[in-house]
């Protein structure tokens, strides 16, 4: 699981499932299932559907919104 700066995990029942990635910025306020992208207002996304490159571009891009 990778969390980055700016993210904010909220709820006491809030899980984030395995290989999950949060982008920065993202409020969670519902459990992310595993091999999920989270990013750019909490849009969540299957991670097999991105490559690593297009996931980082697009979590890079969220956050200097």
């Amino acid at each position: 699981m990778i969390i980055y700066s700016g993210a904010t995990i909220l709820g006491g029942d809030t899980v984030v499932g395995h290989d999950s990635v949060i982008g920065g910025n993202a409020w969670i306020t519902f459990s992310v299932p595993a091999n999920s992208l989270v990013y750019n207002q909490s849009e969540v996304a299957d991670k097999e559907s991105f490559s690593h490159k297009d996931s980082v571009s697009k979590i890079l891009q969220s956050s200097k919104k």
